[in-house]
């Protein structure tokens, strides 16, 4: 069953190895959730039990160590611990939704203040890099812009229209 997107609060009860479908291994942290922040926390009907992935692929890696290390791991991977408050009294827990590809609701759980992405560093492109972005918007935005000063003339008028009103259509019927 999916659950309201927001904040929750969960107790660690389970820490172990795992793989995905893709065989990426991760670390999982599992909470007991016991409650929901709706203008102030109210206790779930049954607590709910919510894994957190730590993936620990190559690209991962980076993020996932400081993470880790953060949560106070203490380097046993046959029997992670952390650091006692996740425990006791326990830790605020995040819930997204989102929609898969196989257009089902599912739920993402995550703890605040991850590493990831908040940690990447940035390079912005070079001065030319940004001269040729420059360059290329003023040169399209131009393009689609409408003068500014005297409205445009009409088009001429068609030769239907001009032979409906009595002017001759060709310059050989022009008496000059």
């Amino acid at each position: 069953m999916a659950q309201q997107a927001g904040t929750y609060f969960g107790v660690l009860v389970e820490a172990g190895l795992d793989k995905n479908q893709n065989e990426t291994p991760f670390m999982y942290l599992t909470f007991s959730v016991t409650h929901f922040n709706d203008d102030g926390w109210v206790e779930l009907p049954q607590p709910l039990r919510r894994d957190v992935r730590f993936y620990l692929s190559d690209a991962a890696w980076p993020y996932t160590s400081e993470d880790l290390q953060n949560l106070g791991f203490n380097g046993d991977w046959d029997n992670p611990k952390f650091k006692d408050d996740l425990y006791d009294p326990g830790t605020e827990l995040i819930c997204t939704v989102r929609r898969g590809d196989d257009n089902k609701t599912y739920n993402d759980w995550d703890l605040p203040n991850r590493s990831y992405g908040s940690g990447k560093e940035r390079t912005p492109p070079s001065r030319e890099e940004v001269r040729k972005f420059k360059a290329r918007w003023d040169t399209q935005t131009a393009a689609n812009k409408q003068p500014t000063g005297r409205p445009l003339a009409p088009p001429p008028p068609s030769r239907a229209a001009t032979a409906a009103h009595g002017v001759p259509d060709s310059d050989d019927d022009i008496p000059f």
